[in-house]
């Protein structure tokens, strides 16, 4: 079974970034983590349009 989600760790000395990828979808959201708070929300173009990972365009469900 593969995965739902792909998930891309930054981490520097205050905060946690994660772009989270849905495998089945390809739309890509952000976790910020900094301490004991954070959020996540859509990863957007300028235009306010989600972002897509290629990879997973094309992909058969």
């Amino acid at each position: 079974m593969d995965k739902k989600y792909e998930i891309k760790e930054i981490n520097t000395k205050r905060r946690v970034t994660r772009i989270i990828v849905d495998t089945e979808t390809g739309i890509q959201y952000i976790l910020e983590r900094h301490g004991n708070t954070g959020g996540i929300t859509l990863y957007t173009d300028d235009n306010g349009d989600p972002l897509y990972d290629d990879r997973y365009l094309n992909k058969q469900i």
